[in-house]
């Protein structure tokens, strides 16, 4: 009995580490496509949840809003920022006194402590994609502020600009509370085309599917995704897009450190 008593002792300290080693290991999301799931009327559901190389936590959700009964969404985030991307119909967004009407590929980024309201603007239901995170470093919603705030961004209002490759629109790049550096933009990528061999860099990058269809290289695996899909690419994994379908391929990327 002794025997195992001290043995239990010199053991237990081991199996606490392997225990949270395996805790962190289940949290840290994997550089992968995620898969869009269909929505039931007037549901949420988690496409992706974790921590990553910069953030604490990372949580994107698929929510429909339905028209017919008006449903909103009213929130105040203390601890977290929160990114909006329309998917489908019209989404009404209410941050203090002022309200926009988003449509699809419009987007909406909300710094911690920004009361907001969100519901259906038109006759069918407002779908999109809402982006929880939080950063690992302290956060600054002085910086956010500084850089303008919460905002918005019509798809519509942002310039498209042709090149060799197909296209580019630019959304924002900018500070954030929890971030030094959020840049967003809007690929066309024409067919057969790779956007740039495999690379590495730093900022932690979302690839989400509009249009078309692609085949994503992540470290040396090659998934495909298609329309609502998106691959999470962690700091320092290879990654690189290429057009696979017929016609052009539409994604958002999106960056942050």
């Amino acid at each position: 009995m002794k025997y195992f008593t001290l043995s239990l002792q010199c053991f237990l300290p081991f199996l606490l580490l392997v225990m949270v080693v395996s805790m962190k290991g289940q949290s840290a999301l994997p550089s992968m496509i995620y898969s869009w799931s269909d929505l039931d009327k007037g549901a949420e559901h988690v496409l992706l949840v974790g921590n990553t190389t910069h953030l604490k936590r990372l949580e994107i959700k698929a929510i429909r809003l339905v028209s017919k009964k008006r449903p909103k969404h009213e929130r105040v985030h203390t601890g977290e920022e929160e990114l909006i991307i329309v998917k489908e119909g019209q989404l009404k967004i209410r941050m203090g006194t002022t309200k926009s009407i988003l449509g699809p590929g419009s987007v909406a980024l909300i710094l911690p402590g920004d009361k907001h309201k969100l519901s259906p603007a038109g006759n069918g239901p407002a779908v999109f994609y809402s982006m929880k995170y939080q950063s690992k470093k302290p956060m600054s919603v002085e910086r956010g502020k500084k850089a303008g705030g919460s905002f918005v961004v019509h798809w519509e209002e942002v310039a498209y600009r042709e090149h060799n490759k197909g296209g580019r629109r630019d959304f924002f790049d900018r500070p954030t509370a929890m971030s030094e550096d959020f840049e967003m933009h809007v690929t066309n990528l024409n067919e057969t085309v790779q956007s740039h061999a495999p690379h590495t860099h730093e900022v932690e990058e979302i690839i989400l599917m509009i249009q078309g269809n692609i085949e994503m290289h992540i470290d040396g695996a090659t998934p495909k995704a298609g329309v609502g899909d998106f691959a999470f690419v962690d700091s320092l994994v290879p990654h690189a897009p290429t057009n696979i379908g017929k016609g052009q391929a539409i994604y958002f990327a999106f960056q942050w450190k």
